[in-house]
């Protein structure tokens, strides 16, 4: 137990409450343009970083909400270190799109534009780092992960490569950390990740299960070595099996949005039931999964008006792809 936690929990379940209530998420959603949406959102918790005149920069608004509520959670957190687990996930996003754009000769601007504004260092800083061949400086993991993706002959192993990094850096976070809930954390991540990774990799040419499986969560290679296995330890770790009965039914006629929403929503779960705990860290994470969902959502139903999209085919999507 960490008393000092008591308060930073406390003030992160304050923050979560004033993210997009119900009501707000269907007067959003109902919305019959972008300029009427607009209306609405000054209304919401991203009003502060909105313009008084731009529907364009709800955009610019999200993105300033995060790495606010990013800072926030910095400077409330006892352990600030930890919250590396949660950040260093867009590092490695970045630098995905860093070797991916300059595979591509993308300018530097564009590969900025596609890059995310909330891992530990900037995009800007990352790709400076890229061209100056400095990325060791940063973290070494970058600088391994930066070699081996521009080497690669096959752009899909670029994410492969990327995600076994990442992993890698959050179990060193993790072990660093000595929190439990830190640890628990991170063994869930990998254990969605190796169970996505085991149903999904049959449907990629030359690639087995052997060079997408990640060490330190509760399942064995052998576990997810069939697909027949692998909906068996997803059955067994996430739910029980009348739990999953009508989503594997969808999946197995191809479908894998439904099966990937349930996990997410597991993720979620998992980190509300955590942050019941008074002196647990899991209501600093809780906070940032359902900031970024809520921008996720926003930006969704942002789309859809753009393109005049019904409400009913945009009540669909919000179904089947977010936790909302």
């Amino acid at each position: 137990m960490d008393n000092n936690y008591i308060y930073a929990g406390t003030l992160a379940k304050v923050l979560e409450k004033k993210l997009l209530s119900e009501n707000q998420k269907e007067l959003l959603v109902g919305a019959k343009s972008v300029p009427e949406m607009f209306k609405v959102l000054h209304n919401t918790y991203i009003a502060p970083f909105l313009s008084k005149e731009d529907p364009d920069s709800i955009i610019d608004a999200l993105d300033k909400s995060i790495v606010q509520a990013k800072d926030a959670l910095k400077k409330m957190s006892p352990k600030p270190k930890s919250l590396e687990i949660l950040w260093i996930k867009y590092d490695f996003y970045n630098l995905k799109t860093i070797v991916k754009g300059k595979r591509a000769s993308l300018s530097t601007e564009d590969i900025i534009d596609l890059c995310y504004n909330c891992g530990i260092y900037t995009p800007q800083e990352m790709l400076k780092s890229f061209e100056r061949k400095t990325l060791s400086f940063l973290h070494n993991n970058f600088e391994k992960a930066s070699a081996e993706a521009m080497e690669t002959a096959e752009i899909f192993n670029i994410d492969r490569i990327m995600s076994r990094y990442y992993f890698e850096s959050i179990c060193d976070i993790s072990k660093n950390s000595k929190d439990p809930f830190v640890k628990e954390f991170v063994t869930l991540l990998i254990d969605l990740y190796n169970v996505k990774a085991a149903l999904r990799v049959p449907l990629i040419p030359g690639l087995e299960e052997k060079h997408v499986f990640i060490e330190g969560g509760t399942f064995k290679q052998e576990d997810l070595d069939t697909r027949e296995g692998s909906l068996k330890q997803l059955r067994k770790r996430f739910g029980g099996k009348g739990h999953w009965s009508k989503i594997l039914e969808d999946f197995n006629g191809e479908s894998y949005v439904a099966l990937e929403k349930e996990l997410d929503q597991h993720e979620m779960n998992f980190l509300k039931e955590k942050s019941l705990i008074p002196f647990s860290s899991a209501s600093l994470f809780s906070y940032f999964k359902a900031q970024k969902n809520n921008a996720q959502i926003i930006g969704t139903i942002l789309t859809a008006k753009r393109a005049s999209m019904k409400e009913k085919d945009l009540r669909t999507i919000l179904r089947s792809s977010y936790i909302a």
